[in-house]
């Protein structure tokens, strides 16, 4: 009988940052056809604590960046078993045993039964409040050991309801990427939504339908049971879907246009929230996604771009707009100066400032600038062009339709940052007094 050498850690508990530390060390073999019971009883002779006064967990790590794994299963030991076979080095993914005692964990659940016993309704809903409260200042360590609670009991039962489709969609996309497997779709249809596992032997597998005449889905049969190998099943997931998981993350832009929301809060709110872990890269690509799903796509965008205009001029008549075309037919030039800030020019100070920024949309280009200064001494916005680089030819094409469009006004000044092509363009198109940088 095939025998797994374990390292097992012991007589320590788990750190702030996750980390097993200040432990005891001791070796012991695990038969492949273990039970859970049998490995409990390998480890009680081992450490030999108090049944009677103690409880044991049982956990490991896979990497740095998941949390702890608990085995508190046959098929979570299975699991284990698994992946410490396919591991050369015996020294990885050691066991490590926390120690709790009994009457500390069983503490709050006497007080609870205590009041649920005494005070009936109104102690349930007490209790519930405060549970509610407990969650939101409990510290990390804490909250994580709420969070794998949840998600192993987080089970598509039969029976289980879902007012859409997409829903249960959503849902079972996160499951899946919680527990870390792929599926794939076997039959969809308004009516019918099949899923088996990925590996075609393995007998996982959902079935849900909807009610009749309703957008209503429920899980008619669910198989929870994996039996495909463990390298099919923990290969990248192809089901974190940067649509799906956008959609869960969109709403952080919606309440603010000016939020800063960066991957590694999506990371961090993603494992909270809904129990994900993601690496960088992959939550990057999810806010991509979610500033899609909300602003639409760049390309479109640009399609979009004469019926803009269109409307722009048609709902500010003699504003000056113009459109520069490349020889096949792609963007070059947009320069937009509408009909109010035409008409204002002649009621402010005779200073124009210049400047350029980069634009960080998926297209880059520049986007150049000119204000003013109004009566009120209150920044006063003139014209806008888009360009793809700052250099001669868009900065002296900047400055032609100043001129077309504003004209030239006694002791008019100019105001601009360093860059070299300006006052070039300056003294190619401008005449005027005063020039500073």
């Amino acid at each position: 009988m095939e025998q797994i050498p374990t390292i097992v850690y012991h007589n320590e508990q788990w750190g702030e940052n996750r980390e097993y530390k200040n432990f005891e060390i001791i070796g012991i073999l695990i038969p492949m056809d273990s039970t859970f019971s049998t490995l409990r009883k390998i480890l009680e002779l081992q450490i030999q604590y108090k049944k009677d006064v103690e409880a044991m967990q049982i956990r490991y790590k896979l990497t740095e960046t998941l949390p702890p794994l608990k085995i508190e299963s046959d098929y979570n030991l299975k699991f284990y078993l698994e992946v410490k076979s396919k591991e050369t080095d015996w020294m990885k993914f050691p066991l490590c045993i926390y120690i709790q005692n009994i009457t500390e964990r069983t503490s709050s659940m006497s007080i609870e039964s205590s009041l649920k016993e005494n005070m009936g309704q109104n102690a349930i809903d007490y209790i519930d409040n405060a549970n509610l409260i407990s969650r939101n200042v409990v510290g990390e360590e804490d909250t994580m050991e709420i969070q794998e609670i949840t998600h192993a009991e987080e089970q598509f039962q039969k029976g289980d309801v879902y007012n859409t489709k997409d829903e249960l969609i959503k849902q079972l996309i996160c499951y899946a990427l919680k527990h870390y497997f792929q599926y794939k779709v076997k039959r969809l249809c308004k009516q019918k939504y099949y899923v088996n596992c990925i590996d075609e032997n393995c007998n996982w597998h959902l079935k849900a339908s909807s009610t009749s005449g309703t957008t209503t889905f429920i899980v008619r049969e669910h198989e929870r049971t994996h039996t495909c190998p463990l390298d099919k099943r923990m290969s990248n997931n192809r089901h974190a879907m940067a649509k799906i998981v956008g959609d869960l993350i969109k709403s952080k832009f919606l309440n603010n246009i000016k939020t800063v929301y960066t991957p590694t809060y999506i990371i961090r709110d993603m494992k909270d929230e809904h129990g994900i872990s993601l690496d960088y890269k992959k939550a990057w690509r999810l806010k991509e996604k979610a500033l899609e799903v909300i602003r639409g796509r760049s390309d479109e965008s640009y399609q979009k771009l004469l019926a803009y205009l269109y409307m722009l001029e048609k709902t500010n008549p003699r504003s000056i707009i113009e459109i520069v075309r490349k020889e096949d037919d792609t963007f070059l030039f947009l320069f937009m100066a509408i009909s109010a800030s035409i008409k204002g020019w002649r009621h402010c100070r005779h200073v124009i400032v210049v400047d350029g920024t980069f634009l960080k949309a998926s297209y880059g280009g520049t986007l150049l600038s000119a204000c003013t200064q109004d009566g009120n001494g209150s920044i006063f916005p003139l014209l806008f062009l888009i360009v793809d680089y700052e250099n001669d030819g868009s900065w002296v094409w900047f400055f032609i339709k100043i001129r077309q469009t504003f004209g030239l006004r006694e002791g008019m000044c100019i105001v601009s940052d360093r860059h070299v092509s300006i006052e070039t363009a300056i003294k190619e198109v401008q005449n005027v007094k005063y020039f500073f940088i």
